[in-house]
């Protein structure tokens, strides 16, 4: 995470912060590094909706740069980050919260399925109050994406306190939440609520991309 000037990396023990490293932007990673490589299964490519073949990078291009498009299909080990990703740059003022695009992506999705990693489901309203938590602790305001895995660790360092023990907590917070204070806003005047989607309506949606499956 980008914080004035450099990364920001704060390390926790039972509560407290013990100290905080400011990174230059000379140390930001220049490479992605992709799951992929060191997978015991890979999942099934993507299918191209209309040849109901295995997506390459030529059918990508027309919509993403071919740098970008043989990202999506590469299994190399390390992908360099284009150097314009890593400028320093102002996002235009708009967003669209990743909270209301419900779906898993597929390296996710494999990796669950083998056991590799444990997928964790919250409500919104545990994973806002999470996020209010970190703010006030740590006076940086998360995205609610990134609130997710704050409500995790902050799971994590509690049944790390009741047990007694000590616990090194590594977790990540991509993004800030200046764009989402209207979220924010609702959540403190109570106007949000949890909601389970119904399986019935999941079961609906699986059917209809049924032809899309490999």
């Amino acid at each position: 995470m980008s914080n004035s000037g450099g990364q920001h990396l704060s390390r926790l023990r039972g509560g407290s912060a013990l100290d905080r490293d400011l990174l230059p932007e000379s140390e930001i990673p220049q490479a992605w590094y992709n799951i992929q490589a060191d997978m015991p299964r890979r999942p099934a490519p993507p299918l191209h909706p209309a040849t109901k073949k295995p997506v390459g990078p030529d059918d990508l291009v027309p919509i993403f740069p071919m740098a970008l498009a043989e990202q999506e299909v590469s299994t190399e080990r390390w992908i360099p980050i284009p150097e314009a990703v890593r400028e320093d740059f102002a996002p235009p003022g708009i967003h669209a919260g990743g909270l209301r695009f419900h779906g898993a992506a597929p390296l996710v999705s494999q990796l669950v399925e083998d056991g590799i990693v444990e997928a964790r489901a919250y409500g919104q309203l545990s994973v806002f109050e999470a996020a209010v938590l970190f703010a006030r602790s740590e006076g940086i305001l998360p995205a609610p994406e990134s609130a997710h895995a704050v409500k995790a660790a902050v799971d994590e360092a509690l049944q790390a306190k009741e047990a007694g023990e000590p616990r090194v907590i590594l977790f990540g917070l991509s993004g800030h939440g200046h764009f989402d204070m209207v979220a924010y806003d609702a959540y403190l005047h109570g106007r949000l609520e949890d909601f389970d989607y119904p399986g019935e309506a999941i079961e609906e949606s699986l059917r209809a991309i049924a032809p899309l499956q490999p």
